[in-house]
């Protein structure tokens, strides 16, 4: 089980050959298409963004803010990372145009 806060956690992840983020219901089916956004570009700002703005949700959940451009637009992406069967994952939770 990895420690750390979740920077330092979403940092080594991203580091690791074949990265890849799971997205939840809301962000991909939801948010995607209302914002016209693609899924590999959003999934590019996670992966080399800007991570600003640690926060608690309102579920007790430790969330980062990755922020980045996709098409010449700026996106805020938010990002959990869970523990599953013992190793990390990122998780997007939501995505919004700045």
């Amino acid at each position: 089980m990895a420690k750390g806060d979740i920077a330092d956690r979403l940092r080594a992840l991203r580091k690791q050959p074949g990265f890849c983020p799971v997205w939840t219901y809301h962000a991909e089916v939801e948010r995607l298409p209302e914002y016209d956004l693609d899924k590999l570009s959003c999934e590019r700002v996670v992966k080399n963004g800007f991570m600003h703005s640690p926060e608690i949700n309102m579920d007790g959940q430790e969330t980062i803010h990755v922020g980045g451009n996709v098409d010449g637009q700026m996106v805020d992406i938010v990002v959990c990372v869970r523990e599953c069967q013992g190793e990390d994952i990122a998780v997007i939770v939501t995505v919004k145009p700045k």
